[in-house]
C-alpha cells in the first residue's frame, strides 16, 4: 500500500540528506585539517591522525539532525497511516515502537499498535533490536531512535573529523629516522573502502596511500561511525521496512 505522507517524509530525510552532502563538500574545499602519520617504530608502524583547523560549521549535524528525525518520524507515520486504513482513529500515542526487550515491547504493544492488524504487529515485532538476539546497539533501527532523540530531546549531534586511509591511490614516502607530516585537502572516502587501522612502514618507500578526513559520530551507538555511511544505511533501512507493508 502506498501511504503518502510516509512518503513525503522519507522524501524530505533524503532532502536533509542531499544538502548534508552538499554542506560536506563546501566544508571540504576550505581544506580544514592536516593528515599526520606518527611514527611508532616500536611495532614498524606509522599512526595515521588528524588535526582539525577549522571547526565543523552547525549547519552540519544540524542538518543531520534534520535527515536523522525525518526518517524516525516516517516509523511513526506509517503507524498512524495503518490505523486509518482499518478503520481505526489514531491518538497521539500511537508511534512506532523500538524496544530492546521482549517484555518493554510486550508493554507498549496495546498503547502504540492498538487497531494494527495482529499480523502487522508481528512483523513489526520481527523488526525489533531485541529480536534476532544481536546486540540492540548495532541495529538500525535502534539508531535511528537513539539519534533522533539526541537531536529532539538534549542537543543537536555532535561530530569530529576522522581520518581514514584509502590504499594505493597517492601517498607520501616513509623517510629514515623521522617522522612525516602532511597537510591534504579533506575528501569523502567511499562506503565501501576497507579502512586498516595503520599503514605498515619500513625504511624503504612502500606503497602509497591517500589519507582522507571524514566527519564521524562522536556519540552514541554510531560514535566513531562515519556520518554519510551511517546515514545512507538507516535511510535504504526505513525504505526497506516501508515497503513490506
Amino acid at each position: 500500500m502506498i501511504y503518502r505522507s510516509v512518503n513525503e517524509k522519507l522524501a524530505w530525510a533524503k532532502y536533509h540528506f542531499e544538502l548534508l552532502k552538499s554542506e560536506v563538500e563546501r566544508y571540504a574545499q576550505s581544506n580544514p585539517g592536516n593528515a599526520v602519520l606518527d611514527a611508532d617504530r616500536n611495532v614498524n608502524r606509522a599512526v595515521v591522525g588528524f588535526e582539525s583547523l577549522h571547526p565543523i560549521p552547525v549547519s552540519i549535524p544540524l542538518t543531520i539532525g534534520d535527515c536523522a528525525q525525518n526518517l524516525r518520524s516516517a516509523l511513526d507515520y506509517l503507524i498512524y497511516e495503518i490505523v486509518i486504513a482499518n478503520g481505526g482513529k489514531p491518538t497521539e500515542k500511537h508511534a512506532f515502537p523500538v524496544c530492546k526487550t521482549y517484555d518493554r515491547f510486550r508493554d507498549l504493544r496495546n498503547k502504540r499498535l492498538a487497531g494494527v492488524p495482529g499480523s502487522t504487529v508481528t512483523l513489526i515485532e520481527s523488526l525489533q533490536p531485541y529480536f534476532d538476539g544481536k546486540p540492540y546497539e548495532s541495529d538500525p533501527l535502534y539508531i535511528i531512535d537513539e539519534l533522533a532523540n539526541i537531536n529532539k530531546h538534549r542537543h543537536i549531534p555532535v561530530t569530529f573529523l576522522k581520518s581514514r586511509v584509502i590504499l594505493g591511490t597517492s601517498g607520501a614516502m616513509w623517510s629514515k629516522g623521522g617522522g612525516l607530516s602532511m597537510t591534504l585537502s579533506m575528501g569523502v572516502a567511499q562506503a565501501n573502502t576497507q579502512v586498516p587501522a595503520a599503514v605498515s612502514v619500513t625504511d624503504q618507500p612502500q606503497m602509497y596511500h591517500q589519507i582522507v578526513a571524514s566527519i564521524a559520530f562522536s556519540e552514541g551507538c554510531a560514535k566513531g561511525e562515519f556520518v554519510a555511511e551511517v546515514l545512507d544505511k538507516l535511510m535504504k533501512f526505513v525504505e526497506g521496512i516501508v515497503s513490506r507493508f
